[in-house]
């Protein structure tokens, strides 16, 4: 590095003294030199941003509905203590804060691979799923192929040693042992969604990034329907066993009336015009014995109706603010951009270099 501070001496505390004149004159002596490297690192700078694949993002915005109000007495209290005060009061163990944890979530991940998708692909309309898409139609840029070729080649080389793991299609996915390829699927749904939570309004916004905008759009869509459906299923399993709880106790009274029915009718058939004090003392506790699993299976209907209430009741709504629409413009990566910080850091390292290069 010595050719290049020749022409710039050391003064005494070994900093250099750089005559900002020479500086200059030399730019402008070297200026077909500096524009040269510019135009090379334009030129550069465009090839890189088109090799970078684009990217479509949707953003979608859910208002989900609280199981409890804000409890007045404590609202103070919690904002004092930092809590957030719609959370006071509430059973819940899925609330809206950690809705973001849930979309992370590995079954929740799983849960999107057979989401089915429709995307054009050299002017044909291909139909298929999210895993498919995913594994079999993502574009690379040029930078990750260079970055990945050394760890392409060990993969192939270690394919000549150690087998390949075989995917049955037919058997189900198992979130605790994925397989590699499963694995780095998941990786790519979890890296193209992020979820995010107003701590304040309660509302939830989700971004969905994929390479296809028609993809990004239904992926975004199935993202918002597999989370309601996992917050409806949690806040109703209680009410939905208590449903089956009482359906059950509901189907024995009621085959507990009916033999009961069944065995006064046959009593008195049999003893009909009989005008004994057994017999008739007999067809009254048959009666009573009726009248009784009568009670039990009214009493037991109306419970069930009432737990089959609670269900509905226990179902959360959902209000989306921002639908899933298809983008029109890619989200990333911005190429204008990429161009202009290449050309600007070519033509930078290009006046550096000139600046400080020994005159011959």
């Amino acid at each position: 590095m010595k050719e290049y501070y020749d022409d710039y001496p050391v003064n005494d505390e070994g900093s250099l003294n750089i005559d900002f004149s020479k500086f200059k004159s030399r730019l402008k002596g070297n200026k077909k030199v500096i524009l040269r490297w510019t135009l090379i690192s334009a030129v550069i700078g465009v090839l890189v941003a088109i090799s970078i694949p684009r990217r479509y993002s949707v953003l979608t915005k859910l208002a989900p509905e609280l199981t409890n109000n804000t409890v007045n007495r404590l609202s103070s209290l919690s904002q004092l203590a930092g809590l957030n005060s719609t959370m006071l009061g509430t059973t819940d163990a899925i609330y809206p804060m950690v809705y973001p944890d849930i979309v992370n979530s590995p079954e929740f991940i799983v849960d999107l691979f057979d989401t089915p998708v429709t995307f054009k692909c050299k002017k044909e309309i291909v139909d298929t799923t999210l895993y498919e898409y995913l594994l079999n139609n993502q574009r690379s840029s040029v930078i990750g192929i260079v970055m990945s070729a050394p760890f392409r080649l060990i993969g192939w080389v270690k394919g000549w040693f150690v087998p390949e793991e075989e995917t049955d299609p037919d058997k189900p996915v198992d979130p605790f042992h994925l397989t590699r390829e499963q694995y780095q699927v998941s990786k790519m749904i979890r890296s193209g969604i992020e979820a995010t939570i107003d701590k304040k309004t309660m509302v939830v916004s989700i971004v969905v990034t994929m390479q296809d905008p028609m993809v990004a759009a239904q992926a975004s869509k199935a993202v918002n329907e597999n989370l309601q459906k996992y917050v409806t299923a949690y806040r109703t399993e209680k009410a939905k066993r208590d449903v089956a709880y009482y359906k059950k106790l509901f189907n024995e009274a009621k085959a507990e009336y009916e033999k009961a029915q069944n065995r006064y009718a046959r009593h008195v058939d049999l003893n009909h015009g009989i005008v004994m004090q057994r017999a008739r003392v007999e067809e009254e506790r048959l009666q009573n014995e009726a009248n009784l699993h009568f009670v039990l299976y009214n009493n037991l209907a109306q419970q069930l109706q009432t737990a089959e209430a609670k269900v509905q009741q226990a179902t959360p709504a959902f209000v989306e603010i921002i639908s899933p629409t298809v983008p029109i413009r890619p989200a990333k990566p911005s190429r204008k951009t990429i161009v202009l910080l290449v050309t600007i850091l070519g033509f930078m390292a290009s006046c550096a270099v000139v600046a400080l290069r020994k005159e011959k």
